[in-house]
């Protein structure tokens, strides 16, 4: 189909009906519908021959069946069974205790939070919650507010997910790659093109720098230092399971050694050759994801068996654990399947190539478009709520803008996306991972948003330059630089505020403190 203005109709109609609805599987859903309708000029027989077609092809084309995608659903699904069983065999909470009684100081009690962040990385949910667990009884022995810990595991889930292949958001994020990347006849490898894209996702970069320094140097922009502790506990009958770390030392390490040997055994197999790029260029990623999971989750029902065997656990809860676990992966599926969708029929449609035009006709440098699309997708994932359907909406785009503009720039352009989309997810007050995060820290979401506002605005107004000197200059080392000057530039104020704050007598203390 010949692009036109109505190519842009059902992104436009998705993003309207997101702001409006905040349902972003309905809203999707409706787009997909009026995609089909607007490809095949009205014509409802067609149009639902079409999408047939089109949900057909997700699971089975060309006479074979997909199994990459069944692979990435079932990775999904048993992350959720996984997340599930370690919440509840309690090993988190061991590890906890554990780790608390080396860490006395405000100080160490952030920076044990924000490894413990960045370590636990196949999920954002799973994260967040297995590190609060873990760090919350240091936390309030230190006296660090609670909206500081939903800070800090916020900032550092979302970001080590978005960056890492072995995450339900990588593993999200390459399969919309695979899609696009099949209806632009691309050769790549959705894998490296991922791996690629990280190293100029300057809000995810720029975010977990910012967290170890305001962790390392105890930074309290605004209202985050004046938040007084929450110190009750949940008291539920899982949570009272003390459990032992190897309860998730073990499933963690499984799903991660599983994952990355498949991932080189698949990738020798496919490639031939023992060079480290080839074999991960060539690896299979999602059969590996899918491995490592099954064999977490399997290490994980063995170590709940033997907990009911050890009556400290009820096999009766498994079912009611397992529904608890599913919740949290359930909504990515769904979303996954109607971003395959999405992503079809805005390839058919030519809605990048009539973006691209537009822009062209405006006379809009080339070089601006990752700083545009890094304020697009923030706003966009800010009034929605969502960065994964965000995701969904701007990636397909992005290419196809890049596919008519300039090819040399598509990577950038899907950086920009990610980086926004993240950003403005961060702070929306409707998001999914606000929520998760303030009730995993135990503060209320307003809290929540008000105090991690004024850390995410530092960390975007940092990103939209360093897309700004990206698209001028094309070289990664000058945002990179920049970056890491204006992040020492923000944290030598804030100290020095800080310093400037307190009583005279105490600020010879705060200087040898830091």
């Amino acid at each position: 189909m010949e692009s036109s203005f109505f190519s842009i109709i059902p992104p436009i109609i998705i993003i309207a009906l997101v702001i409006i609805t905040r349902k972003i599987v309905l809203s999707l859903g409706i787009g997909v519908i009026v995609a089909t309708l607007v490809l095949n000029n009205g014509q409802i027989s067609q149009s639902f021959s079409t999408l047939i077609d089109a949900i057909v092809q997700i699971f089975y084309s060309d006479g074979s069946w997909n199994s990459g995608n069944f692979y990435i659903l079932s990775f999904l699904l048993l992350l959720g069974v996984l997340t599930g069983l370690i919440t509840a065999l309690g090993g988190n909470r061991a590890f906890g205790a554990l780790i608390g009684r080396r860490v006395k100081t405000k100080r160490g009690a952030q920076l044990m939070t924000a490894t413990c962040g960045i370590s636990l990385f196949p999920d954002d949910v799973f994260n967040m919650f297995v590190t609060s667990q873990i760090t919350t009884p240091v936390i309030d022995h230190t006296k660090v507010p609670r909206t500081k810990l939903a800070y800090i595991i916020h900032s550092t889930s979302d970001p080590t997910c978005v960056l890492c292949p072995l995450s339900s958001w990588g593993a999200y994020i390459i399969a919309i790659l695979t899609s696009i990347f099949t209806v632009h006849n691309m050769t790549d490898s959705p894998l490296m093109a991922f791996m690629i894209i990280a190293t100029t996702n300057f809000y995810a970069i720029s975010t977990l720098l910012f967290v170890f320094s305001s962790a390392a140097f105890d930074i309290n922009i605004g209202k985050m230092g004046q938040q007084l502790n929450n110190n009750e506990e949940s008291q539920t009958e899982t949570e009272q399971n003390k459990g032992n770390i190897w309860d998730l030392i073990i499933p963690v390490s499984i799903l991660i050694i599983i994952a990355v040997a498949m991932m080189m055994i698949t990738g020798y197999k496919n490639s031939g050759s023992f060079n480290i790029s080839q074999i991960f260029s060539n690896s299979e990623v999602s059969l590996s994801l899918m491995s490592g999971a099954l064999f977490a989750s399997i290490a994980g029902f063995i170590l709940f068996a033997r907990q009911a065997h050890a009556k400290t656990q009820h096999l009766d809860h498994l079912p009611a654990i397992l529904t608890k676990g599913l919740r949290t992966t359930v909504p990515a599926v769904e979303i996954l399947i109607y971003a395959w969708v999405l992503s079809y029929f805005i390839g058919e449609l030519g809605t990048g190539e009539y973006l691209a035009h537009f822009i062209e006709q405006t006379t809009l440098p080339v070089s601006l478009l990752p700083f545009i699309l890094f304020l697009l997708t923030g706003a966009m994932a800010f009034s929605t709520g969502t960065s994964w359907g965000t995701f969904a909406i701007m990636l397909p785009i992005a290419a196809q803008i890049a596919s008519a503009s300039d090819p040399s720039i598509m990577f950038f352009l899907m950086s920009a996306v990610l980086s926004g989309s993240l950003f403005g997810d961060h702070c929306s007050p409707v998001s999914d991972t606000t929520t998760v995060a303030s009730v995993a820290a135990g503060c209320t979401q307003i809290q929540h948003v008000t105090t991690q506002l004024p850390y995410a605005l530092i960390c975007a107004s940092i990103t939209a330059v360093s897309f700004l000197l990206l698209g001028l200059t094309e070289m990664r080392i000058i945002p990179y630089a920049f970056i890491i000057i204006s992040l020492a530039a923000v944290v030598v104020y804030f100290m020095r505020k800080q310093q400037l704050q307190l009583p005279e007598n105490e600020r010879e203390t705060f200087s040898k403190a830091v």
